[in-house]
């Protein structure tokens, strides 16, 4: 039998053949390694830190502007506060006059030093917060600037599931745009106060029922005095008869009766809308059906 020459090889030419191997792997891979901490030293981690820092920094001027835009708002609640205690002081129509117009004049000067903060954090703030300032903003008469805020708020207390938030809003903003300005919009202020009637004719609390004739009164009074005098007048009779039908039940109304009455006095047809009749109806709350 013949022998083949891998048969002949000696064993100790095996071992260096596998020797040289091993040491050239280890020589290609000790290259690899030293190539690696060699990138390690030159890589610029001063980068990674400053864009890292920048994030931070970034974050932390963001929470500094907000909690600037609520402290802003907290000073706002505080003068119209100070303002209504100060304005109850006196019934002389000039001191309250003054009053007013002094403390508006220091609203102001807070919204506008934070006007471009408000808008610019706006999506960072609470649906009371984005409320707090269209109303302060409608105290001051910039009516139109206070939608911004009302609608936002609205959205806001919407996710936040807050439902009584956003029925104070609409009625807020329906008020605002009945009112004589150049913002004036008859068909949204009945959008208003209708969806935040529909709401409150849906619950059955105690509350409910004043809050709904409440809200209903002022729709109507709104109609009487800037809108539809005809579509007001159609409703009077309604309103009178739920204000009523909770006196007589024993709940104080009173103030909100007489408030109602004087708008239906002192209303007269407006030329314009005076003869135009209510092109919606009013949903009625379980109670008065």
């Amino acid at each position: 039998m013949e022998l083949s020459d891998s048969d002949t090889t000696s064993p100790g030419a095996e071992t260096k053949s596998g020797s040289r191997t091993l040491l050239d792997l280890l020589k290609e891979w000790g290259g690899l390694a030293t190539l690696v901490i060699a990138l390690l030293y030159t890589f610029p981690f001063s980068l990674v830190d400053r864009y890292f820092n920048a994030q931070r920094e970034r974050q932390l001027s963001e929470r500094d502007a907000v909690a600037e835009v609520r402290r802003a708002i907290a000073d706002m609640a505080a003068l119209r506060a100070e303002k209504a205690s100060r304005f109850v002081q006196s019934s002389d129509p000039r001191y309250q006059n003054e009053i007013a117009s002094a403390y508006d004049i220091r609203i102001y000067n807070v919204i506008y030093t934070q006007k471009e903060n408000f808008r610019s954090w706006s999506s960072n703030l609470r649906s009371s917060e984005l409320y707090w300032i269209g109303s302060s903003l409608t105290l001051i008469g910039e009516v139109g600037e206070a939608q911004y805020y009302y609608d936002s708020a609205i959205s806001a207390a919407e996710k936040e599931n807050i439902p009584g938030t956003v029925v104070t809003v609409r009625r807020e903003k329906g008020n605002s745009l009945f009112l004589d300005s150049p913002n004036q919009d008859l068909e949204k202020a009945r959008s208003a106060y209708l969806e935040a009637i529909k709401v409150v004719s849906g619950q059955t609390s105690y509350n409910s029922r004043t809050f709904y004739v409440s809200l209903v009164s002022e729709l109507v009074s709104g109609e009487l005095l800037y809108g539809s005098y005809q579509c007001g007048r159609s409703n009077v009779d309604m309103t009178n008869f739920m204000f009523g039908t909770l006196s007589n039940a024993g709940v104080p109304v009173k103030g909100l009766y007489d408030l109602f009455n004087q708008n239906v006095e002192t209303s007269r047809p407006r030329a314009a809308l005076a003869s135009s009749p209510c092109n919606y109806s009013i949903p009625r709350h379980s109670y008065f059906k």
